[in-house]
Formats: C-alpha cells, sequence, structure tokens
C-alpha cells in the first residue's frame, strides 16, 4: 500500500471557493481531481495551475467518511495578470499571488518567510524556459526583497525597462533557497 499524505483543513475563508463547496474546518483532504495529494505544498500548486472558473474534485473525510467535493476555483486574492514587459513587448509568463498566513500554511513555510507565491507559469514562457514553477516563493527580484506581487512586478518591468537580458531572482522551492535568472526580452 502506498503511503498517503493528508491535508487537515485549519481555517475557511467567509465566501471562499472552498466556503462556498461547504468545506469546514477539520476536513481532511486526500486527493484532488482524483490524485492522492503528498501534502499542503502539492495540494497548493495543484489548485494554482487550475484556472480560475474551473471546477475542481477533492476527497475529503468528515467524521469518518470520505465523500468527493466540488470545488470551483477562483482568483487568488492579490493575483496579477501574466506579467509583461513594455506594451508592444513579449510577456515573461507569471501570475503571482501574495504569500499570506493559508498561503504560508499550504506550502509548508515557517511564518517568519516573506516574498511572493507565483501562482501560474504560463508554459513555453520567458518565465517557464528559466525554470519558475507554480509554488514557488520569490523572495527578492534583483537586489530588493519584494513583499507583495505589486512590488515583484514593478521590478520586472523595471528590469525590462532597462532592457536587461535577465534578472536574478532569489527563490525558495522545497525550503531551500537559490537565486534563478529570470530570461527578459530583448529589446
Amino acid at each position: 500500500m502506498v503511503p498517503v499524505a493528508l491535508v487537515l483543513i485549519d481555517k475557511v475563508e467567509v465566501d471562499s471557493p472552498a466556503a462556498k463547496a461547504n468545506l469546514r474546518q477539520g476536513d481532511v483532504i486526500s486527493a484532488f481531481n482524483g490524485e492522492a495529494i503528498k501534502g499542503p505544498r502539492d495540494l497548493a500548486m495543484d489548485v494554482a495551475n487550475v484556472a480560475s472558473g474551473t471546477t475542481a474534485k477533492m476527497t475529503i473525510f468528515r467524521d469518518g467518511h470520505e465523500s468527493v467535493v466540488d470545488v470551483t476555483i477562483g482568483d487568488q486574492p492579490g493575483k496579477t495578470a501574466q506579467q509583461t514587459g513594455d506594451t508592444n513587448g513579449p510577456s515573461v509568463g507569471l501570475a503571482l499571488a501574495p504569500l499570506n498566513e493559508d498561503a504560508q500554511q499550504q506550502l509548508g513555510l515557517d511564518p517568519s518567510v516573506r516574498g511572493v507565491v507565483v501562482a501560474q507559469v504560463t508554459p513555453g514562457s520567458r518565465a517557464d524556459e528559466s525554470g519558475m514553477r507554480a509554488g514557488d516563493v520569490i523572495v527578492r527580484v534583483g537586489d530588493d526583497a519584494v513583499t507583495t506581487p505589486a512590488e515583484a512586478s514593478a521590478r520586472i518591468h523595471a528590469a525590462e525597462h532597462d532592457k536587461k537580458e535577465a534578472v536574478p531572482l532569489l527563490v525558495m522551492r522545497d525550503g531551500t533557497t537559490y537565486y534563478l535568472a529570470l530570461q527578459l526580452a530583448k529589446a
């Protein structure tokens, strides 16, 4: 038998997709769209990779019974559209979300970690080619610490505006931080 990780729902935000699907504090999630989850980080990445408005199936345990619940994926608060360069430039291909308390818990991060969550990476984009993944946490863009999607976006746009070929990002993935060069479009 293959061991399955479970995710305990600690809190359900009012009017959230989870609340609308009648998920409750104390429910235990074991699968997302029929695939066993390996932990909170994998669940967060699976959710981030589903388009807004799509209905996903979550297998949950409640009061000793297993059931499947349909959850309509919503926009993440603070999520930005794809980051683009100058108005005539190609897209970098990142959608960002704030690293709030819920995201920290879903990603299994210490509450002291600050940064911005990569909610989605467009396949074939510069971000994808640079090795970015949904669930990565961007801690710094260049020399600047970032704590909001707007800050990260502004720093990336500034590098594009300065016609840089790449901008270094300090990224946290699986609890380890390292630098990654985000390739930017040439002028």
